[in-house]
């Protein structure tokens, strides 16, 4: 079985920032407040442009964890088994299909470190790569990086950004939300896809990856998983303070 050097330890398993707040655009003295937005690096979808695919995320119920990844047609590509009680398999294990039948096609681990590890296929196999999706910041979690290989082509890197930006379909009370991200293809500044936490509008949908590229399978398949598990440890990380303050501030067992 392929081995992964165990992550730093942190007294908190989802070790992150704790609060969120939109970021402060930043200017050049001489330029007006439209003319540059602190996401001034990157190049926002363009006006009017078409999504490639759209993939929805649910709840599988209100007694579980678990989520599934559908299409626009309601058709289940992805299911997320999220294992938080045996710390011996990966915190997410994304499988093809409605259900934990099918062939598992990524996971991503990331309990007592700022980063996630990411795994590309069943990561029992010792062929399966893992790659570090790390997050540079000490006090933020507004950026991860992720450098993958894509077959046939040189490596990606891959930047998710938080984004509060209309032009990237965060609307209404949303733009509070820590959870919408941007990938962004490092390389060129283009936007591949932005994930859109759906908030209080419903219980059971999670939120939609739009895709504005007709990306690889493989490139779809370590976004999804990106997405997945930062949503996946956010959830934790938030349980895990409310669980903290009521006793005491105790270290919780996750």
């Amino acid at each position: 079985m392929a081995t992964l050097a165990p992550p730093a330890y942190s007294s908190d398993p989802y070790d992150s920032d704790t609060s969120v707040r939109p970021l402060t655009p930043k200017r050049r003295g001489s330029e007006s407040s439209t003319e540059r937005s602190q996401y001034a690096d990157v190049m926002p979808p363009n006006p009017g442009q078409a999504s490639q695919r759209v993939l929805n995320i649910y709840t599988k119920s209100s007694f579980s964890r678990d989520l599934t990844v559908g299409d626009a047609s309601g058709t289940i590509i992805y299911y997320a088994d999220m294992a938080e009680a045996l710390q011996s398999r990966p915190d997410v294990s994304l499988h093809a299909g409605d259900s934990t039948s099918g062939p598992i096609v990524g996971a991503a681990k990331f309990r007592y470190s700022r980063s996630l590890h990411l795994c590309l296929g069943d990561p029992s196999h010792p062929s399966s790569p893992w790659e570090d999706m790390t997050n540079p910041s000490i006090f933020k979690t507004s950026k991860y990086h992720l450098s993958v290989q894509s077959p046939g082509s040189a490596r990606v890197s891959l930047l998710f950004e938080r984004t509060h930006r209309s032009v990237d379909g965060v609307t209404g009370l949303n733009k509070m939300s820590g959870l919408n991200y941007r990938i962004v293809d490092e390389q060129t500044g283009q936007v591949l896809a932005v994930y859109l936490e759906n908030g209080l509008k419903s219980w059971k949908k999670k939120g939609k990856i739009v895709f504005y590229v007709s990306a690889r399978q493989e490139i779809e398949t370590w976004i999804v998983l990106g997405v997945l598990g930062l949503c996946e440890k956010a959830r934790r990380r938030a349980a895990n303070s409310a669980g903290a303050g009521t006793a005491n501030n105790a270290i919780a067992p996750f």
